[in-house]
């Protein structure tokens, strides 16, 4: 947003002038929209904020992007669920499997009772 050539290319052959300025996105939910043309905020918990907040003022809203979510957690829990399933590597990056690990939670399934030990979710 800062590239002197975008903002020459956006000026001249579609007639915008880009003034770009960074805040978090809730902070954005907070702000006045006079003199403000489009927000982009990093999830829809603040679209639906600054929706509800502005009503007809806001004309469109689409989801863009998304923030990545951490997860962090101890070495045992983590082999735990990487024993389990719920754990995969892409990319040098370890990926928490949310729609295999969330129903486990809502049902609060554990190790601990298990015969083989803490090692396995029940």
């Amino acid at each position: 947003m800062q590239d002197p050539q975008v903002k020459d290319i956006l000026r001249r052959c579609h007639g915008i002038q880009l003034e770009a300025k960074k805040a978090g996105s809730l902070e954005m939910a907070q702000l006045p929209l006079e003199g403000i043309d489009f927000l982009w905020p990093s999830s829809e918990v603040p679209v639906s904020y600054i929706e509800e907040k502005y009503g007809p003022g806001v004309k469109k809203s689409a989801a863009v992007g998304y923030s990545p979510m951490i997860v962090a957690t101890w070495e045992p829990v983590f082999r735990i669920l990487e024993k389990n399933g719920l754990i995969k590597v892409k990319q040098d990056m370890y990926i928490l499997d949310l729609r295999r690990f969330l129903p486990l939670t809502l049902e609060q399934k554990n190790g601990k009772n298990s015969p083989e030990g803490r090692s396995y979710i029940q």
